[in-house]
């Protein structure tokens, strides 16, 4: 309602309580009533209008999107660039040595990346030429800026062969498998090997508002999440699949006794069972009741003599459906005997099998194609979906499983890394990512950065890395 309309019925009301009738307001309130009815400011409606829709620049700069293959590929592979495996690094360059809580050790080896295979942009200060060598210590949840390591060689990613650590790798598993060990191949703290592909595209930032916005003439700010899924759609258009499969683990839960379609499997997740109990403290089991020891023991023991059995048989050997049936019922019946202790021994059997199931594809891949055959179709689609960008129209795409992983650009904020890190160059971005065995977590972010003076210099030891998680 109008100022000027309210003060009048405000007057008259005020009369007729006193018994007068109302008269023509007074000169003074008259003029009270027009100054109060005049906005201080103008407000948006009354301020000139534009001739059409404003809106703010959006900060965007040109990148590179780093897609992995779906499945690991052996050593010998020819592959320049790569996630996991072992660094092709030249005779006058080592892997890095840090010093753990227990003495020094190497951080893991995450990736390599050719550089004659990216495509940069034109006025991009990267080198045109030579590897990058990316070393990170995978065990710590809060590491310190300077606990990953980059080497740069002038030499091609497949000029040299492999090279092996010389020390333990200081390594934890993000997502499982915590059972495997030197002995395994890969061993612990050498993750499989995925061949990368790059693809270009523009980076949008998500971290700047409209701070130029004029409140007189209201501005509407493009949303960066929207520009970058609709980029993503159309740069990685090729990688659509329809209808797309379910999440690997609802598969593997739906697919019965199926689960176990090869021996690899009874090896892998009767040896997570052993595991899990052989690695409990003494601390824990001293405050433990005889009874409770007593069925530890019994069910570390059905797990062994499985263990046993299954290393008769090559890790892709398929099962027969009575086995299935008989390992099946053994899994219940472990499953049932963990679930009283799961709250007081940290004892928890509920993912072994999706984890074990997922472990034995890997290997099979890894193997041989007609290995990999072997994998259920179901399991082999589910996993290839995984690998590929999500085209459900769902904003949460970019924190799903088809992770982002980068060079140059925008970071994605997680929290403030990018921001810090505004005027530096973003060397490697990693997003978490299901099937990399050693960083799951996709709510995390791992970025790598690098100022321009340094990258001009080639310095890259003073590459400063951030590790953000929502």
């Amino acid at each position: 309602m109008d100022i000027r309309k309210a003060i009048e019925m405000i007057r008259r009301a005020i009369l007729r309580m006193g018994g007068k009738e109302p008269v023509s307001p007074p000169g003074a309130l008259e003029s009270l009533a027009r100054r109060l009815s005049t906005p201080l400011i103008p407000t948006p409606h009354q301020a000139k209008p534009a001739s059409g829709p404003r809106f703010l620049k959006s900060r965007k700069r040109p990148a590179v999107i780093l897609r992995r293959s779906a499945w690991p590929v052996p050593g010998k592979h020819p592959a320049r660039s790569f996630f996991g495996g072992l660094p092709r690094l030249p005779p006058e360059l080592s892997w890095p040595v840090i010093e753990a809580h227990d003495g020094p050790a190497h951080p893991m080896f995450i990736a390599q990346i050719d550089l004659t295979e990216v495509p940069l942009p034109r006025d991009s200060a990267m080198p045109r030429s030579g590897t990058l060598f990316i070393f990170y210590d995978t065990s710590k949840d809060a590491p310190n800026d300077d606990e990953a390591v980059v080497l740069y060689h002038a030499c091609a990613g497949n000029e040299f062969p492999e090279r092996p650590p010389t020390q333990r790798v200081q390594f934890w598993l993000d997502g499982g498998w915590r059972w495997v060990d030197a002995s395994d191949d890969p061993p612990r703290g050498i993750g499989f090997k995925r061949p990368i592909n790059f693809v270009a595209f523009t980076s949008y930032c998500d971290y700047v508002g409209a701070e130029d916005d004029d409140p007189f003439n209201p501005v509407e700010t493009p949303d960066p999440v929207e520009l970058q899924l609709k980029e993503l759609d159309k740069k990685l258009a090729h990688e659509r699949v329809e209808p797309r499969p379910d999440y690997f683990y609802q598969v593997v839960r739906d697919a019965g006794t199926g689960w176990l379609f090869a021996w690899g499997v009874i090896l892998h997740s009767a040896r997570a069972v052993y595991h899990q109990i052989d690695s409990l403290w003494d601390f824990q089991l001293s405050k433990q009741p005889p009874e409770v020891l007593a069925e530890l023991a019994r069910l570390k023991e059905i797990a062994a003599s499985w263990i046993h059995r299954a290393r008769e048989h090559a890790i892709s050997e398929p099962c027969d459906s009575q086995t299935q049936r008989e390992y099946d019922e053994v899994w219940k019946l472990l499953d049932a005997g963990i679930q009283p202790l799961r709250r007081g021994l940290s004892l928890d059997l509920r993912h072994v099998p999706v984890i074990a199931v997922q472990l034995v594809c890997n290997l099979c891949a890894v193997e041989s194609p007609e290995a990999l055959a072997r994998v259920p179709e179901s399991f082999r689609k589910s996993l290839e979906a995984e690998a590929r960008w999500d085209f459900r129209k769902d904003r949460r795409r970019l924190s799903t499983a088809g992770a982002i992983h980068q060079m140059l650009g925008y970071g994605e904020s997680v929290q403030g890394g990018p921001e810090e890190h505004d005027s530096d160059v973003l060397l490697f971005q990693m997003k978490g990512d299901v099937g990399l065995e050693w960083f799951q977590n996709i709510g995390c972010v791992l970025q790598l950065w690098i100022t321009p003076e340094a990258l001009a210099r080639r310095d890259f030891a003073a590459v400063r890395m951030s590790l953000e998680c929502d």
